[in-house]
């Protein structure tokens, strides 16, 4: 599944077919010492993930990928569930490698290991707390999904002159408004945070950025 369309949009920023993309990768980020650099990626592999197969992909999100955009908020729920669903991938497959991290430590000082396993547990706590939320609000989503019933969707659409240069799909959770206000308390594990999606994508020869949430 592509999270920014490949036709409609990536086409638009692409310099012989292919976009620069950051790759978070453990090997990715050792080999440039620490620092998350871009690198060209083809169009074929930009802003993908295999969180659905060819047969769903094309059935869910047909109304955004094959029908004029209108910011109805079946589209706008469509943006923000393509979203949800691809942090949902990751944060699952980041709480996957918790057991190798806490294996990174074989072999180095006693206080190189008292650093490694702090971040480890810290890591896979936050991580599985954030597993938690985003299970929690993509079942709701789910519903909205099998049910086509999309009254609860919000979303605050800026619609710019031209295809964005940045183009990029995901979710969070936020955490203060413009003004710098608390919305809500991260520390609070027990608690469901709120949730936001968004994406950045071309519109024709437009561009657009969607902020979505329920």
């Amino acid at each position: 599944a592509h999270t920014v369309p490949k036709s409609g949009s990536l086409r638009k920023i692409a310099r012989d077919g292919h976009v620069y993309s950051f790759s978070f990768s453990l090997k990715g980020i050792a080999e440039s010492k620490g620092k998350i650099r871009p690198k060209l990626v083809g169009l074929n592999k930009a802003s993908t993930f295999t969180g659905f197969c060819g047969l769903h992909d094309n059935a869910v999100f047909s109304p955004i990928e094959k029908q004029p955009i209108t910011f109805s908020q079946e589209q706008c729920f469509l943006f923000g569930y393509r979203a949800l669903a691809r942090e949902c991938y990751t944060k699952l497959g980041s709480l996957s490698i918790s057991d190798l991290m806490r294996e990174t430590d074989k072999g180095k000082s006693r206080a190189h290991q008292q650093r490694t396993q702090a971040y480890s547990f810290f890591h896979e706590i936050s991580t599985s707390t954030g597993v938690k939320d985003n299970e929690h609000h993509k079942s709701k989503y789910d519903k909205l999904l099998v049910d086509k019933n999309y009254s609860d969707v919000r979303a605050y659409v800026i619609e710019l002159e031209a295809p964005p240069d940045i183009m990029a799909s995901g979710g969070i959770f936020p955490e203060q408004d413009v003004h710098g206000n608390e919305l809500q308390d991260f520390e609070d594990l027990g608690s469901i945070l709120d949730h936001m999606n968004f994406a950045s994508f071309a519109v024709n020869d437009n561009g657009a950025v969607v902020f979505q949430w329920l």
